[in-house]
C-alpha cells in the first residue's frame, strides 16, 4: 500500500511528512500545501488513485465539495485519514474517517503532529522514542504558541531553524538524528546560525516597532505594522509591549497577506477571520 499523505508546509505540517516517512518508509508520498493549495491535491488524487493508495491529511482541511467526495471515497472502502487540531475544522468529528482534537484531556493544546504521532503509535507503525517525544513537543508548543508560557526557547530555535533550511534538508537532518537512539539536540553548526538569526531578528523587530500605527476597527483597538517576515515573533513582542490593543494586524503587501496575532484570551480571532477568509492557526490567522 502506498501512503499519501498531504500536509501544511509549515513546521507542524512538515513535521507530519517526517513522521509519515519514518512509519512507512518507501511506502510514504509525501506532499506539502499551502492552505490554497490541498484541495487540487485531493481532486488529483481522487481521479488517479489505485485500489493500494491509501490518502492522509494532516494540518489543513478541504471544502465541502471534497468533503462529500471524500466520504464516497471512505464508504466504497478507500483508506483515508483526516487529523487535524484546528477549531475550524471541528465539523470532520462527524466522519469516522477524521480525527480533529483541540486540546488533550490534561489540558495542553494539540498540534497536527502531536495527534499523527498518537495515530501512528496505536497503528503500531511507528515506535515511541525519547528522542521524536522531544521533537513533537517542541513542534507542539512552538505551534500552539505554549512555548511562550512555558519559556522552551529550543521549540521557538526549531521553527527559526525551519525556515532558514529548505524543506528537504530540514527533513533530512530531522530524520537523521530521530532514527538514532539519542535526546534531541541541535548540533554545533545549528546552533551557530541559530544565535547569528537570534540577533537578526531582534534587530528587524526594534525598528518594525517603531512604524507601529493604532486604528479602531469594529470596536477593536488594532495595531498595524507592515513587515515581510518574522511575523509571529513581530506580533508576540509588539502584544506585551502594547497590552492594550486587542490584536495586531501586520501587512505584507508584496506576499498579499495579512497576519493576525493576539496575546488576549478573549479575543476570538476565529470571528475575525470570518470577515476575510484564511485559515486560523489558533491565535494567527493567515489571510490570502
Amino acid at each position: 500500500m502506498t501512503y499519501h499523505l498531504y500536509s501544511h508546509n509549515d513546521l507542524d505540517g512538515v513535521s507530519c511528512g517526517i513522521l509519515a516517512k519514518l512509519a512507512y518508509g518507501e511506502s510514504a508520498e509525501v506532499r506539502y500545501n499551502s492552505v490554497q493549495g490541498l484541495d487540487f491535491q485531493v481532486e488529483r488524487f481522487l481521479e488517479q488513485k489505485k485500489p493500494d493508495d491509501a490518502l492522509i491529511i494532516t494540518d489543513l482541511s478541504v471544502h465541502t465539495e471534497n468533503e462529500i467526495r471524500l466520504e464516497e471515497f471512505f464508504k466504497k472502502g478507500g483508506y483515508i485519514q483526516l487529523l487535524d487540531h484546528h477549531k475550524t475544522a471541528l465539523h470532520f468529528n462527524d466522519y469516522k474517517w477524521a480525527t480533529v482534537k483541540v486540546e488533550y484531556e490534561d489540558g495542553r493544546l494539540a498540534s497536527a503532529s502531536s495527534i499523527l504521532y498518537d495515530y501512528l503509535q496505536e497503528k503500531n507503525v511507528l515506535k515511541r522514542t525519547e528522542a521524536l517525544d522531544l521533537f513533537i513537543d517542541l513542534v507542539r508548543q512552538w505551534d500552539t504558541w505554549e512555548w511562550d508560557k512555558n519559556q522552551t526557547i529550543n521549540a521557538k530555535r526549531l521553527n527559526d531553524l525551519f525556515y532558514m533550511l529548505s524543506i528537504e534538508e530540514f527533513e533530512e537532518r530531522m530524520m537523521e538524528r530521530l532514527q538514532k537512539d539519542e535526546p534531541f539536540s541541535f548540533d554545533n553548526f545549528e546552533e551557530k546560525i541559530l544565535d547569528m538569526e537570534d540577533s537578526k531578528i531582534e534587530r528587524y523587530i526594534h525598528r518594525k516597532r517603531r512604524e507601529l500605527i493604532q486604528i479602531d476597527i469594529d470596536n477593536h483597538c488594532v495595531g498595524v505594522v507592515h513587515a515581510e517576515s518574522y511575523h509571529s515573533e513581530l506580533g508576540n513582542v509588539i502584544g506585551k509591549d502594547t497590552p492594550h490593543l486587542d490584536y495586531i494586524a501586520i501587512l505584507n503587501v508584496g506576499g498579499r497577506k495579512i497576519s493576525y496575532r493576539t496575546i488576549h484570551d478573549h479575543i476570538d480571532v476565529s470571528e475575525i477571520a470570518k470577515q476575510y477568509g484564511g485559515v486560523v492557526t489558533l491565535r494567527q490567522l493567515v489571510a490570502p
